[in-house]
This record gives C-alpha cells, sequence and structure tokens, in this order.
C-alpha cells in the first residue's frame, strides 16, 4: 500500500514522502534546486518504473505448519505504471477534470456525459493478478477486486486487481466495474478500464500461462526441486485449465476484456504438453484427460506444442481401442503432427479468435496422407483399413477418397494400394451364395500359393468389415477371384513364369544314338531311346517348351501335383464349368504333366528278342536319367499347338518320323494317366484341338505352328537337326520338299491362318540344316566307293573350308540360274551356293524353292539371288585378280543381262588401264570409247593403244584384252563418247586444259576448235545444269599463238583484250563472238573474244552496260596516246560510237530517263547486265568526261583528221568547232536526246573578232598585219605607254588605246588637269595583279580586234578567264567582256557552276549567269549539282527552282 496509491495525489504525496525520507537517511538529497522540477527529478525512479513486480509469499518446502494446517502458496504479478505517460494522461484527464457542477466531463464521449465527482482524482495506472500454486480457487473465493474483493461472479482461475473505476464506489449493492454498456456518464471510466485490461492484465496472464507451462515441464523432468509450478494444473492435464474463457468473466467484464487478441498472441506459443502415444493398446475406460495427463509425464521440457502447430487427437468415437491406438501411432511416425489435447472450451476461444490449428485428426486427413505415407506394418494397415471403413457403416462407401491408399494386407505381408490404378491388381476368393465352398477354398489356395503378393489376406478383418469390403471391391480394384478368367489373369501378372515360359535350350546337341542299336528304321527301342535322349540334354535341362514345376512356382512332388488338382478341379466345378472359357483364359499356362520316358518304354512294342537286351538297357538308362529329375515336368496348353498322344499305330515310317520328332519336338508330348486330368476332361481337351493324336503330317504341322507362334524357335530346330545322321538328314531333305510342293499339303496349309502358315512354312524350310550346296551334290555323286559312304556314315564331310555336307538355306546362297566354272578355279563358286537349275539337284527341291512363300522368305534375309545379282556380288568383286580370259567370260556372261540403268549404278566391274599397274573396276558409265574420233584427238591416240589413266581420273579407258562382242554391249550400256555426252565432254575439256602447257599453240588451238565445234553439235541435246558446268570450263586459250592473233589494220587490233587481260584460259560463257555484227563492237577492249575460227555458239558472253561503259572508257584512253590509222576512223564513227550510243540510249536507266523525265531516278532493271537501280546522274557522271565520241576535225565535210571528244566538249548549236567546244558530229544526231543526258548542251556561240575591224579583201588583211606588228613591237616603235604586269611589260601606243577604248580616252585626255597618266611623257599603267599573257589578250584584242585563245586553253584556262572578264570588266572593253562570259560559261562544268555564278555576281556577268543556271536546272539530278546547293546563294537557289520547274513544264 505504501507503492501502490489509489489516487493521482496520493501518490505525489507518496514521493514527496519517500523523497524526504531517503535525503534525512543520507542515500540522496536534493540537486540544488528547490522547485518542483528538481523534486520531481530527484523521485523520477520510484515514480516513473514500468516493470511488473513478481512475488512469492512462502518458500514451497514450507507448505505444510508444524500442526498439519495447510498453507496456500501464491504466484503474484504486479506492475505499476507511470501516470505521466502519454498512454495515460488523456484518459486521467478525462476522469479528473470537472465541470461547473462538480461532475467529471467525458471527453471520450458525447459532452453531456458526466461522472460524479467523488471520483474526480487522476487515478494511478496499476495491477495485479495471483495464481495460487497449491489448489484450486473454489468458487465463493471473489476473482474480481479494485483493493476489495468485488461482488462479481466469476470463474475464472486467478484473482484480478486493479484500480478500476467503478460505476457507485459509494453503494455497495452497485459495486461493478465502469463499463460501455452502463451509464453514459461513466464512459470515460470504461475506456480506462479498457486501457488497465489491455495494458497491464492481459500481458501479466499471458507472462503467467507462458511461466506455468515451462515450470510444469520441468517439474514433470524432475530438474529442479523447487519449482513455481501450480500442483493442480499438472493434476487437471495442463495449463489450459489456468487460460481465461469468456464465459468465466463476469458480464461488465466480458464488455471491456476481449479475449480474441489475446488468444490470436498466444496461438503460436509453445504451452502445451505433447499427447504421448504409447505402443501398447489403450485401455477402453481411458478417458482423455488421463491421457493428457499421461502425456504430461511423459514428455521432456523441449517438446512444448503451440496451439496453431499442433493437432487434436481422436476423441471418444465408435472406435476400438486398436484402431484408435493405429491413428494416433501412424500420425506419430509421420513426424509431421504433434498431437495435443487442449479442452474443447478452450478450442472454442481459439476459434472466435479466428485462429486455425494445423490440421484437424480426421479420416479426411488419414486419407491425405496416406497417399505419401505407407503404414508400418500389415496389422497397422488393417486397423487404419477399419477405421476407414467403420465411417461407411450404414452410409454408401466413399470409395474416391479410399483409391490409392496403401493399406491392403497381402498374404505375403506386404501392403499394397486400394484401386484400379495401382500397378499390381489384387486380389480375393471372397465365399459366393450360389457356389460350391469347395470352389473358393481351391482358388483361395491357389492365390495363397502362387501369388501372395496379390492376394488380399482378410483373416484380419472382422465379418462386418469383410462385408463392406466385399460391397465396394469393385470399385476399390479389388478382383473376386470366382471364375477361370479371374483365376489365369491373377496368374498371369503375378506369376508369369507359368504362362509360355522358355528355359535355356543347350548349345550342346543331343547325343547321337547308342553304337550296336542297328538302322533307326527297324529298331523301337532306339525311337524310345532316342525320345528320352531328345527330352533331355546331357545336363537334364528341359526343352524350351517344357518346364519344371518348381521353376514356374508350383514347387515339386506332391505340392505340384495337389496344386495341379487344384487349378483343375475350379476349372471343372466353377462357375461355368469345363468350358470354352477355360481354354481361352488358360491358353499358353504350364498345367499340363509331360510324359516321362518310362511310360514311352512300356507303350513301345517288343522288338525281337536278338533286341531285347538292347531295349531294356535302353529302359535302364532313360530309367536312370529320369533319376535326376526332382521336380514334374509341365507342358504349356496352347489350341493353336496340340500336345501329342501317342502314336496308334506301329506303322516302320511313323516310328521313323517318332524318332526325328524326338529329336526336333521332344516337348510336345503328354502323360495321359496323371490324376491331375480325368478322363473326362482329356476327352473335352481332344474336343477342342488342345490334344492330338501323333503322326507324321501332324509333326511338320505342329513344327510349322512352332515356328509361326514363336519365330526364335528356327535356331532351336537348326541345332536339334545337327544332331541327325546324315540319312535322316538327307530323309527329311526329301520329305519336306515334297510335301512343300503339293498344292494342298495337310502339313502346311491351315484355311484359317493361310499367310501365317506361308511364312512359317518358309522359315521352317529354310532352317533346317538338311540341304546340300553345289559342292555338297558334287561330293555326293562321288560318293559312290565304300570311302566316300564311310565319310558320308560319319556325318562330317569336309568341303575345303570346314563346312559340313548338309546345311541350311540361311546358310546357303540361293542362285536362280546355273553354275558357272572358270579355269584355274580360283574363286569357289559351288561350296556356298545352290544354282536351282544344276543338274544335280532333286526336282522337287527346285520345285520347291519357286514357291513364292520359300522365294520371298529367301530374298527377304538376302539369301535368294539372281543370276545378275550372283555375278555382281559374289564374282564381280573378284574379277580383277582372274586372268584375262576369266574376265572375258565372265563379263561375257554378265553384259547382256544388264540394263543400262543396272550396270552404271554398281560400283564398278569392268577392268581399265591404270597408271602404274594394280586393279581398278568401273561401272561402263565411267569408261571412255577408244574409238571415238575427238576422244582419240584429245588423247592423241589410235583405236589399238587407249593409255592408262591414274586412278583418281573420273573415266578410264577399259583393258586392250576385251573381245569386240564385250565392247559392243559396253557401247549398250553407256561407254563415253563425245557425241551429245556432256559429261565425256566437260572430261574432254578438263584433259585438255591439264594438257595445255604441254601442247604448242598452234595445236592446242587445232584442238580447241574441234573440241568447240562438237559441243556446238552436241549443245540442244545437253541439259541445262549441264550447259551451265561446260560454261563455266576454263580451256579457251585465246592467246595469238593459238589462233593467229588480230588482224592488222582492224578494230580488233587497237587495244585488244587478249593484249591486255591476263595470261589464263577462259571459260566459254566468259568469251563474246567475234563474228557478232554488234556485240564485238561494243567491248573488244573491255572483254575477251573468241579465238578466231571459234562456231557461233549460243553460250557465248553478251555484253552488259557495264562492260559497254569500261569499253567507253578504254576508248577514251585511246585518245590519249594511241594512235588510230586513218582508214579505221570511218569504221570506228559507224560500227563503235553510233552502236555504243544505241546501246546506252537502250539500256537502263537512259531509257527510263528519255521516256519519263518527270522520274529519272525510279528506273527498272536492265537486260544487259548486273547494274540494277542505277540513277541516270551516275551514268552521265560516268560518261559525261571521257573521250569516246569520234569527231571530225572537219565539221563540214566529215573527212580527214579526227579526234576523240568527251560528250562535255560536243555543242549542239556550234557549226564549226570553236575550241574548247566541238560542233556535234553529222552521224549523232540521231542520238541528240542521249547526249543531251551525257553533258552535251547548246553552247553559246563566240564572237569571231571585233565589227570595226572586220571586212574584206587586201586593206583588211594589210591593216590587221600592220596593228598587229605595232602591238608585238611596241618597245620598237615609239611606244608611249608601259603597261606593268605580274610576269611582264607591254609597250602601247596611247593613240590607238584612246581609238578602241573610252577608258584609255578618259585616262589620256585630261592635259594639265587630269590624270597623271595623262601628261606629257610616257605613261605607266599598273595591272600588277593580272597576269602578262591574260593582259596581252585583251590589249591584242585593242590591236587586232581579234582575241588570242592560246593563253586561254591548257591547264591555266580556268584561271585566266577568270581574270580576262574581270580586266575586260575594269578597263571597259564589253565585247572581250561578253566574250569572256561565253568562254567561261561553255568551258565550265558542273562542278564548276557555284563558282562562275560568284565569279558573274561580283561583275554583272548577266549572260554567264544564265548560262550557268541553264546547265545546273538541265543536270538538277546529278549529285554534282547536290554537292553545290549549299554554296549557292538564295537568290540563285531560288532562280535554279524556277528553272528546274519551267524545264520539266515545257519536258
Amino acid at each position: 500500500r505504501l507503492f501502490t496509491p489509489r489516487t493521482l495525489p496520493q501518490s505525489r504525496e507518496r514521493r514527496s514522502f519517500i523523497a524526504s525520507l531517503l535525503s534525512r537517511i543520507g542515500l540522496s538529497g536534493p540537486t540544488g534546486g528547490s522547485d518542483e522540477n528538481a523534486t520531481h527529478a530527484e523521485c523520477r525512479p520510484f515514480v516513473a518504473f514500468n516493470t511488473a513486480l513478481v512475488m512469492r509469499w512462502g518458500p514451497l518446502q514450507g507448505m505444510w505448519t508444524q500442526s498439519g494446517e495447510r498453507r496456500d502458496v501464491w504466484r503474484l504479478f504486479l506492475q505499476h505504471d507511470d501516470a505521466d505517460d502519454v498512454a495515460w494522461r488523456d484518459v486521467e484527464q478525462a476522469v479528473g477534470s470537472c465541470d461547473d457542477a462538480g461532475g467529471l466531463v467525458d471527453t471520450f464521449g458525447p459532452k453531456d456525459v458526466q461522472i460524479p465527482s467523488s471520483v474526480a482524482n487522476h487515478f494511478v495506472p496499476f495491477a495485479g493478478i495471483a495464481l495460487c500454486l497449491t489448489r484450486p480457487l473454489t468458487s465463493a473465493e471473489p476473482r474480481i477486486s479494485c483493493f476489495l474483493p468485488l461482488p462479481l461472479q466469476s470463474s475464472l482461475p486467478f484473482l484480478v486487481n486493479a484500480n478500476f473505476v467503478l460505476c457507485d464506489p459509494t453503494s455497495p449493492s452497485r459495486l461493478d466495474l465502469a463499463s460501455s454498456t452502463r451509464e453514459g456518464s461513466l464512459a470515460s471510466g470504461a475506456e480506462w478500464n479498457r486501457r488497465l485490461l489491455q495494458k497491464l492484465v492481459q500481458p501479466m496472464i499471458r507472462a503467467c500461462i507462458e511461466e506455468q507451462a515451462f515450470a510444469l515441464q520441468v517439474r514433470n523432468n524432475g530438474r529442479a526441486k523447487q519449482n513455481l509450478c501450480a500442483q493442480w494444473i499438472a493434476q487437471s492435464g495442463g495449463v489450459d485449465a489456468i487460460l481465461p474463457l469468456t464465459a468465466q468473466l463476469p458480464r461488465s467484464l466480458q464488455e471491456l476484456l476481449d479475449l480474441r487478441p489475446f488468444y490470436e498472441a498466444i496461438s503460436h506459443l509453445e504451452l502445451f504438453q505433447p499427447f504421448f502415444v504409447s505402443g501398447s493398446t489403450l485401455g477402453a475406460a481411458t478417458s482423455l484427460g488421463a491421457l493428457a495427463a499421461s502425456a504430461i509425464r511423459q514428455s521432456d521440457a523441449s517438446s512444448l506444442l503451440s496451439y496453431a502447430g499442433s493437432v487434436q487427437p481422436l476423441g471418444q468415437e465408435d472406435l476400438s481401442d486398436e484402431q484408435r491406438s493405429s491413428v494416433h501411432a501412424f500420425f506419430r511416425d509421420l513426424g509431421r503432427y504433434e498431437l495435443c489435447h487442449i479442452d474443447s472450451s478452450v478450442a472454442d476461444e481459439f476459434v472466435s479468435a479466428g485462429v486455425r490449428r494445423r490440421d484437424v485428426l480426421s479420416r479426411t486427413l488419414v486419407i491425405q496422407h496416406l497417399k505419401n505415407k505407407r503404414p508400418r506394418d500389415a496389422c497397422m494397415a488393417a486397423h487404419l483399413l477399419g477405421y476407414l471403413l467403420a465411417g461407411c457403416v450404414g452410409e454408401s462407401p466413399e470409395t474416391p477418397f479410399l483409391i490409392g491408399l496403401p493399406i491392403v494386407p497381402m498374404c505375403d505381408a506386404s501392403i499394397v494400394e486400394l484401386g484400379i490404378g495401382q500397378n499390381r491388381s489384387l486380389r480375393c476368393t471372397f465365399p459366393q451364395a450360389n457356389q460350391c465352398s469347395e470352389v473358393a477354398i481351391r482358388g483361395q489356395a491357389v492365390l495363397r500359393r502362387l501369388c501372395p503378393q496379390n492376394t488380399v489376406d482378410i483373416s484380419h478383418l472382422t465379418s462386418k468389415e469383410i462385408t463392406i469390403m466385399k460391397g465396394i471391391a469393385h470399385s476399390l480394384g479389388i478382383i473376386d477371384v470366382d471364375r477361370c478368367e479371374h483365376l489365369s489373369l491373377a496368374l498371369r501378372e503375378t506369376c508369369p513364369a507359368i504362362v509360355g515360359a522358355t528355359l535355356r535350350v543347350s548349345a550342346q546337341p543331343a547325343p547321337l544314338l547308342p553304337q550296336g542299336l542297328g538302322h533307326i528304321a527297324n529298331s523301337f527301342a532306339g525311337a524310345a531311346s532316342a525320345f528320352v535322349h531328345g527330352m533331355l540334354d546331357r545336363n537334364g535341362d528341359v526343352d524350351d517348351d517344357i518346364v519344371s514345376s518348381s521353376s514356374v512356382g508350383l514347387g515339386s512332388g506332391a505340392e505340384a501335383d495337389t496344386l495341379l488338382r487344384d487349378i483343375w478341379g475350379f476349372a471343372e466345378k466353377g462357375q461355368h464349368g469345363m468350358a470354352e472359357d477355360f481354354i481361352e483364359h488358360f491358353d499358353g499356362f504350364y498345367i499340363i504333366p509331360a510324359c516321362p520316358s518310362e511310360y514311352w518304354l512300356r507303350r513301345l512294342p517288343r522288338v525281337a528278342a536278338g533286341d531285347a537286351g538292347v531295349a531294356a538297357s535302353s529302359q535302364g538308362e532313360a530309367s536312370s536319367s529320369l533319376m535326376h529329375a526332382q521336380t514334374r515336368r509341365l507342358l504349356a496348353m496352347r489350341r493353336t499347338d496340340p500336345i501329342f498322344l501317342p502314336p496308334q499305330d506301329d506303322d516302320p515310317l511313323t516310328i521313323q518320323v517318332l524318332v526325328i520328332a524326338g529329336q526336333l519336338i521332344p516337348s510336345r508330348f503328354m502323360d495321359e494317366n496323371h490324376p491331375a486330368i480325368p478322363n473326362s476332361t482329356k476327352h473335352f481337351l481332344l474336343q477342342h484341338g488342345i490334344l492330338e493324336h501323333f503322326s507324321s503330317s501332324a509333326m511338320i504341322q505342329a513344327l510349322t505352328r512352332t515356328l509361326r507362334q514363336r519365330a526364335n524357335h528356327g535356331a532351336t530346330l537348326a541345332a536339334r537337326c545337327a544332331s541327325l545322321t546324315v540319312q535322316q538328314k538327307d530323309l527329311l531333305h526329301r520329305v519336306v520338299s515334297e510335301v512343300a510342293c503339293e498344292a494342298s499339303s495337310r502339313g502346311f496349309v491351315d484355311a484359317q491362318s493361310h499367310h501365317e502358315d506361308n511364312g512359317a512354312r518358309a522359315l521352317l524350310f529354310c532352317s533346317l540344316p538338311i540341304f546340300r550346296s553345289e559342292a555338297g551334290f558334287q561330293l555326293q555323286s562321288q560318293a559312290i566307293n565304300a570311302s566316300s559312304q564311310r565319310t558320308l556314315a560319319d556325318g562330317h564331310c569336309s568341303l575345303g573350308q570346314g563346312r559340313q555336307v548338309h546345311q541350311s538355306l540361311a546358310e546357303l546362297i540361293v542362285v536362280d540360274g546355273e553354275p558357272m566354272h572358270l579355269p584355274g578355279e580360283l574363286l569357289d563358286l559351288s561350296g556356298r551356293f545352290v544354282f536351282r537349275e544344276s543338274p544335280h539337284i532333286l526336282s522337287s527341291f527346285a520345285q520347291a524353292l519357286l514357291l513364292p512363300e520359300i522365294q520371298q522368305h529367301l530374298i527377304s534375309h538376302g539369301r535368294w539371288l539372281t543370276q545378275v545379282e550372283w555375278l555382281l556380288r559374289h564374282v564381280v568383286p573378284h574379277i580383277g585378280e582372274l586372268g584375262s580370259e576369266a574376265q572375258v567370260i565372265v563379263l561375257d556372261r554378265l553384259l547382256p543381262l544388264l540394263e543400262v540403268e543396272q550396270a552404271n549404278s554398281h560400283p564398278g566391274f569392268v577392268p581399265v588401264e591404270v597408271i602404274g599397274g594394280g586393279t581398278l573396276l568401273k561401272p561402263p558409265c565411267l569408261l571412255l570409247d577408244a574409238h571415238d574420233f575427238q576422244i582419240q584427238e584429245v588423247f592423241g591416240i589410235g583405236e589399238a593403244c587407249a593409255p592408262a589413266l591414274p586412278k583418281h581420273s573420273r573415266l578410264h579407258f577399259p583393258v586392250h584384252t576385251l573381245s569386240p562382242p564385250v565392247r559392243v554391249q559396253l557401247r549398250r550400256l553407256g561407254m563415253r563418247r563425245s557425241i551429245n555426252d556432256a559429261f565425256c565432254l566437260a572430261f574432254l575439256v578438263q584433259e585438255l586444259r591439264s594438257r595445255s602447257k604441254d601442247v604448242p599453240g598452234e595445236r592446242y588451238g587445232d584442238l580447241q576448235r574441234g573440241l568447240m565445234q562438237r559441243i556446238v553439235e552436241s549443245w540442244p541435246q545437253i541439259s541445262a545444269e549441264a550447259q551451265e558446268a561446260l560454261l563455266s570450263e576454263a580451256f579457251v586459250d585465246i592467246s595469238s599463238a593459238a589462233d593467229g592473233g588480230e588482224e592488222p589494220d582492224s578494230l580488233f587490233s587497237l587495244q585488244p583484250f587478249r593484249d591486255h587481260g591476263s595470261r589464263r584460259l577462259l571459260c566459254l560463257g566468259e568469251l563474246v563472238f567475234r563474228s557478232d555484227p554488234l556485240d564485238p563492237f561494243l567491248c573488244w577492249t573491255s572483254l575477251p573474244l573468241c579465238p578466231r575460227g571459234f562456231p557461233a555458239f549460243p553460250g557465248y558472253k553478251r555484253p552488259n552496260l557495264d562492260d559497254v561503259l569500261a569499253h567507253a572508257r578504254k576508248l577514251g584512253e585511246m585518245a590519249d596516246g594511241s594512235a588510230v590509222p586513218c582508214n579505221l576512223w570511218s569504221e570506228l564513227k559507224e560500227r563503235v560510237v553510233a552502236p555504243l550510243c544505241a546501246f546506252l540510249a537502250n539500256s537502263e536507266p537512259c531509257r527510263s530517263a528519255l521516256a519519263q523525265d518527270s522520274n529519272r531516278d525510279s528506273v527498272s532493271a536492265s537486260d544487259h547486265g548486273p547494274i540494277r537501280g542505277m540513277s541516270t546522274s551516275r551514268l552521265c557522271s560516268q560518261l559525261r568526261k571521257v573521250k569516246f565520241i569520234v569527231v571530225p576535225m572537219d565539221a563540214a565535210s566529215g573527212i580527214g583528221p579526227h579526234a576523240f571528244v568527251a560528250p562535255w566538249r560536243i555543242s549542239l548549236v556550234l557549226k564549226d568547232h570553236r575550241p574548247p567546244m566541238f560542233a556535234l558530229p553529222e552521224y549523232l544526231q540521231e542520238h541528240v536526246p542521249l547526249l543531251r543526258l551525257l553533258g552535251v548542251r547548246d553552247a553559246l556561240e563566240l564572237p569571231s573578232g571585233d565589227a570595226s575591224l572586220q571586212g574584206d579583201g587586201d586593206a583588211t588583211k594589210a591593216m590587221q598585219d600592220s596593228m598587229r606588228w605595232l602591238f608585238e613591237n611596241g618597245a620598237e616603235s615609239f611606244a608611249d605607254v608601259t603597261v606593268r604586269c605580274d610576269g611582264g611589260n607591254i609597250f602601247l601606243h596611247r593613240s590607238i588605246l584612246m581609238a578602241r577604248s573610252e577608258y584609255f580616252r578618259a585616262m589620256f585626255q585630261g592635259g594639265v588637269g587630269g590624270f597623271r597618266e595623262g601628261q606629257a611623257g610616257g605613261a605607266d599603267i599598273h595591272l600588277l595583279e593580272t597576269q602578262v599573257d591574260v593582259a596581252r589578250v585583251l590589249f591584242g584584242y585593242l590591236y587586232c580586234g581579234q582575241v588570242e585563245e592560246a593563253p586561254l586553253e591548257g591547264p591555266d584556262a580556268a584561271s585566266n578567264s577568270a581574270d580576262l572578264l574581270r580586266l575586260a570588266d575594269e578597263l571597259g572593253v564589253p565585247h572581250l567582256f561578253d566574250f569572256a562570259q561565253l568562254w567561261i560559261a561553255n568551258q565550265a562544268d558542273l562542278e564548276d557552276c557555284a563558282d562562275a555564278l560568284v565569279l558573274a555576281t561580283r561583275h554583272g556577268a548577266q549572260i554567264l549567269e544564265r548560262a550557268m543556271l541553264s546547265l545546273l536546272a538541265a543536270n538538277a539530278d546529278a549529285p554534282e549539282v547536290e554537292q553545290q546547293l549549299s554554296r549557292l546563294s538564295d537568290t540563285h537557289r531560288q532562280a535554279l527552282q524556277d528553272a528546274v520547274l519551267a524545264m520539266r513544264r515545257q519536258t
């Protein structure tokens, strides 16, 4: 009470008292200040603590007094918070503020809500809880206190004391907590109480619960003698006994305290003890509380669980103890779920808080985890299955939830999954109401013995569970085995060895008959012995169609007999009895007992007295062999493969066949006296073809069926046939061949499956080693003498290669023809082959080989060859090893049989001549005919001496030893000739090319002309692909040595391609036909012309635009250095320049530009070359300055000297040449549109001289000569004017200058008051910025009236012309000024227009300006124009645009 005052003023008084008390005793003192803040600061550590005070009243060991009275031990949790904290200040102000009426105003609720002034003091936030550790609280003990107990009914497991706001503290009858449901004046008090509960009480309750949970764990482990654990909690089952419940709270506290956040907060805390699952079965009377207490005692401290992370164990449901214990044990084995029992009322609180447990232990959860976890053992699986089925009692079973669950116990103590989708079928024999119980007993006995892993063990299930399981067995995938079909399926799946089992066949043949038995055909005892030895090999192993009972799982001896009786008894007494159903479903099962050998010995007739001892010896030997058989031997029951019963007669031939059958099929005989198969069943099997009496035809039929059903049995039969004697093999050979030839053979024809029987007949026929090769037949014909007969009797006669006399057709090769004999016998042509037309073979055998099924079988296995195939595969590969005579014999036999395609698809069979010797075989299509004239010419040979070629050569000459008939056949089969044969022509071209360095040039020219003539003749018959290949072969020599060179004084002699081209051989596709009237004249300098003497040929190259342009540039080079004879100028104009212009006009892009001036750059592809989409401007820029146009110097007559001129130097206006411009020649008048594109323009006409000085007659000439003399000799003719220029001085006369120029007239007439130059004496005129040559042009014009054009040409023509324009403008010579404008305009090219326009603007040269703008407009799309646009002024750019538009409007 010292530390816990109820109101804040009391608390502060206590603080002052404590502070002064501490100061008096010297523990602390004032800090030097006397204000309230200083005092408050000193008291702050006591007042403002925020912690929980935990107290324990009395030690645990002193819980009992000396007088024996019990004393309770309590666990207290106290919390005293700081009232000045911001979390409490707003609530205190609301509670402590008073209005004028003396009431407290609630700042949290409506303004008219007040509380009495009796509680108008600030409260201190204080609370505490007390838990009794020694006993649970009684119902009479109070639970809620506000320093004093309140009369509130509550069943909380602990006491709660807090500084609550009460409804009316002054009235004992109304002592209750202020809550929201009370009168509105206490709404703020309810908020205070709610905060006390949330901030102080709930954390202490949580701390108390956590402490008790851990203390309880420590106590149970015995790790501490004293702890804080409440003993009664351990007896009640855990900490859920002290968890507050909503039902335990009074109504006011339920409104103030919301337990949902509290339970949500502790849902993940590890507070609860795990549920202990023992390995033993729990008692029926055991309660969940006792189980929980047991779990507490047996758990450790580290295994506490949370509500959200645990699972509730099963409750008191209608379950057996074994089922409940097995379910809990199953979840314990999972290791993923922790079982924890929590009281239902506590669980409801968690649920109301929205907290979910990890899962709910139910049948659904069991089903879910059974899909991934198997039960521990079959016993657990049975109990789990009962638990799941118990939920289906009285309802429709929920079978979909059980599918795939591993809870079915099997007879082999294994566990399998439920449902149809498991990896094995589940079976069980349930008793049927309409069936004899013996059937179920026999069926279950068979299943339990043969397939325990698939048989459900229902011995652990109750009758009710068995009934439920039987009702849903089908939906769960459990088959009720009540018919033969079900039993056979069960045996097929679980005991596959009982169906069609095949054991190892001994690699060693069966032993031969004992010596002394005589001929096998007359000895019945020998027949029995042979049969016995056929049944067993020397190791005692059974045949592949007969197995031991132990090998198929039936056991041995009596056990096997019992199982056989159960199987046949189930079939006979089953639901349908012995019927077709049994035969259908047990087909192929090893359930028929095989006949023992001693039984056959007893059934065979007794032999003569002389053979009785032998028979007895054989019987004893057979019995001794069977003594080693420890198990019952079984045969497979097959409808398609009957089992034999003993023969009904003793015919000797039948006995011989029986002996052979004993060797070939010893596994087809049944024990007819076995007790498992009664006579009625035997008769039934005979009727349905399961059994059959033995006969010769039946044996062959059985062999055929066996091979049809099992193709690998042919090897087994072959191994058994190897043990037969030679006589037996020959006999079997004859019999099989004769039977095969019969049209309706009983041994081979089956009306139901004719096609399969034919295949089996062929397989049987070809698998038996009973046939002789050609060498074997020859050996048989030689075996007349006794020694040969003894050799045959031994059964193994060598054929020179270690081969036996008899072989199977699978080892031999059948040739549909007659044998061939070669001199020397270097090849074995008889040891491995059977010739159908050989005189040695039997006619029945020859006819049998022609049967379609046998022939097809041999063909499919590569054992049937025609005569051609035999020669190609087995003789031709060795033809190189044969002599020339043998080679001719082979080819003489082979070639007439071959077709062209067949002969040439073979790698090679004709020997050829090879350099260095050796053998090389080639097909006819890779041979050269030495009789072909062109081939002889290329190789330089005659008919009788074909040369040897290298091995890597594609074509060769056949050997010279071949006969003429063979060569005739080779020509028929495609031997190569030069006419109409592209491959041969290409080879000859390559051969000629390889000899180019060794053959003289003139001879090479003759050879290439001859070969070219053959190519031209064969061209129409050659494919397009071959034509392309020939055109790409380089073999043409265009040098002068090959064709004599060009004719002198011809156009082609002017810089021909052959003179400056590379010295290499050319392809036909690179040549231009020199005799063409047009093509060679367009390109003889840029492309190679074909050699002289070459014929016309459609594969020659046609010049394209690039070639013609290159040719034009070559012509321009002739203008600079080469001299053209006078007699060729006319031909140059007519056959070169004019056609060249016509070609350009018809080629793109000129053709499109001439046709559509509005869009000159959008052109189509050219037909003459690779230039596609070339713009007109590009083409014009390439040819504008190329000197390829021939212009006569005498424009009027057109004869005499000529010159090569570039298009841009030709004028369409000039009639006479006025250098630098030339008049357009007459022969190019029709090409004016093209020439305009190439740069020919309408040049301005230059004035020829001053009109005032022009005249006729001698007087004019005399005057001009006089003036020229004065000009040239001014220094000696009293000159009085000196013009000083750059590079020299000019001496002139004042009088002449004044007469010719107003500028000089004004200069020299000045007198005393005029210019300095007008004074008496000599005058100096300074033109130092002007070249002297330019000044002489101007002053020479003033003297003579004519312009000297020499300085205006040459390398300095552009600068001199510009200087002349400037000087004429400055000195006022208008006629010369106009002349200079025209001269610059005619001389300028496109790239000079911008500079010329600048010059024209500077001097006002309008003629020059108009000329330049016209030139730019005419070539507006040229790249030179585009490059200069940025250099033009705005005025000139606008003028150019107007000129272009005007020009296009005109066009």
